[in-house]
């Protein structure tokens, strides 16, 4: 008989004499013993007659879920960049903690599946469980293959597509755990805000303990969050809702990454800067907010041909998972992102006659194509494909010479070209061209990044 009991917000399965506890796998992702412990838990959790016996809740899964979809999700971009690099090592532990981490992910979606009293939601589940399944079957081969063949094409880009399926899958179980969507993003976004404040008030009553309990509840709050944000994007199907979830997903780990250990050792050191800190992370948390708000909210086609082109660029970048601005890649992607805010700005600015404007935005997109040429640059150095290295700098100069004709256009416009209808289409269509030219160097830098040395 299989029994299962609930303590202190750890899920325990009991089988026989032995127990299993999630929480010890989760904060060993690379114990053998712990994780294959797991994995035979999850096998037993669903007896011969498909009869579970759980006193553990449905919330403590879900939340399971999430935690293990972070690990899984690292994991695999660790396992990408040791290929990359051809370092057959790093490969090896990388797709270790790959494996364990999807193959704990499969088992908690058959767990919630069995216990959940939605008929939608046990189906969606098992579909996503399964899903991880078949990934599982290829991320091996496929990290072998490349590994062994770096230099084929084929192989590359083979594993890069098992490592996004994996993502997928993963993201996949997350969903399926969290069907509520933007009902869910709303109550969690609720509870950081109540914690910031709370933490804030005991800042300013001296009370370190109360202050450094909350950031720490803090901290698993804004890790969910995220991890939430990021699975609905990936699996949402309306570029618009995907692009602002992942947003809203960056928002968070950035604050996670590069301000909440500052706020938490100025509170330790006594630092009045605490509550300054802790305001830039709060900055972080309502930017986040906001595009979860606008990921669900009715969308208008944009009219305007600039914003159009805007739209598309913030599209195609959203569909890049993952950027790591530490690499030139990923700065390409972030430049992209934010040559498509400027071109935004410039469509609203050009609406309301506003030339002085359209003049300044101009003069900040030439100065972030110039910092994309030195990130093409490098991308194109790190190459081994040549075609591939031409593609990449051919297009970034094209970019280049697009956003200087720019600047003279807005020039022209603001001297009083604004009566002249020839004055107007020359800038969409440098608008429309620059557009254009980002994609295609978003595409082409993906693809080249592949074959990097």
């Amino acid at each position: 008989m299989f029994h299962s009991k609930y303590y202190s917000s750890l899920l325990i399965f009991v089988f026989d004499t032995k127990t299993f506890s999630t929480d010890g796998a989760f904060k060993a992702p690379r114990d053998e013993r712990k994780q294959g412990e797991l994995s035979r838990a999850g096998t037993e959790l669903v007896s011969a007659g498909g009869h579970l016996v759980a006193a553990g809740n449905e919330k403590s899964l879900g939340e399971e879920i999430l935690d293990t979809s972070v690990l899984a999700d690292a994991a695999l971009d660790r396992l990408a960049a040791a290929v990359r690099k051809g370092n057959r090592q790093e490969a090896a532990d990388a797709l270790h903690d790959a494996k364990q981490m999807l193959e704990r992910q499969a088992a908690l979606a058959r767990a919630l599946a069995a216990v959940t009293s939605d008929p939608a939601q046990r189906k969606a589940l098992e579909d996503a469980a399964r899903e991880i399944d078949q990934a599982l079957k290829r991320l091996e081969p496929a990290t072998n293959e490349a590994l062994a063949h770096p230099n084929s094409r084929e192989a590359q880009r083979a594993f890069a597509e098992a490592v996004q399926d994996a993502k997928m899958a993963n993201a996949g179980v997350v969903a399926a755990a969290h069907p509520k969507g933007d009902a869910e993003l709303a109550s969690r976004s609720k509870e950081i805000n109540d914690l910031l404040r709370e933490a804030a008030a005991a800042i300013k009553a001296g009370d370190r303990r109360a202050a450094l309990a909350a950031l720490d509840e803090l901290e698993k709050k804004m890790r969910r969050q995220g991890a939430l944000c990021k699975a609905l994007g990936i699996r949402s199907n309306d570029p618009n809702k995907r692009r602002l979830l992942l947003e809203a997903a960056a928002a968070l780990q950035n604050g996670l990454r590069t301000l909440l250990s500052p706020v938490r050792d100025a509170v330790e050191a006594g630092d009045p800067n605490a509550l300054d800190l802790l305001s830039k992370l709060q900055a972080e948390t309502a930017r986040a907010d906001k595009a979860i708000q606008s990921a669900f909210a009715p969308e208008e086609e944009p009219k305007d041909e600039i914003m159009a082109a805007a739209r598309h660029v913030e599209q195609v970048v959203a569909a890049k998972l993952d950027i790591d601005e530490s690499t030139p890649e990923g700065r390409i992607y972030a430049v992209a992102r934010r040559i498509a805010q400027e071109m935004a700005l410039m469509s609203e600015a050009a609406s309301r006659g506003a030339n002085s404007e359209v003049i300044i935005i101009s003069r900040r997109i030439h100065t972030l194509v110039q910092s994309l040429q030195k990130d093409a640059q490098a991308v194109s150095s790190l190459c081994k494909d040549p075609i591939l290295r031409e593609q990449v700098m051919s297009v970034a100069h094209a970019i280049s010479n697009i956003s200087v004709q720019l600047k003279i256009i807005t020039a022209v416009k603001a001297a009083g070209g604004d009566a002249d209808p020839t004055v107007k289409a020359q800038l969409v269509k440098c608008a429309k061209g620059l557009a254009s030219n980002v994609v295609n160097l978003c595409n082409a830098t993906e693809i080249a990044s592949i074959r990097m040395a």
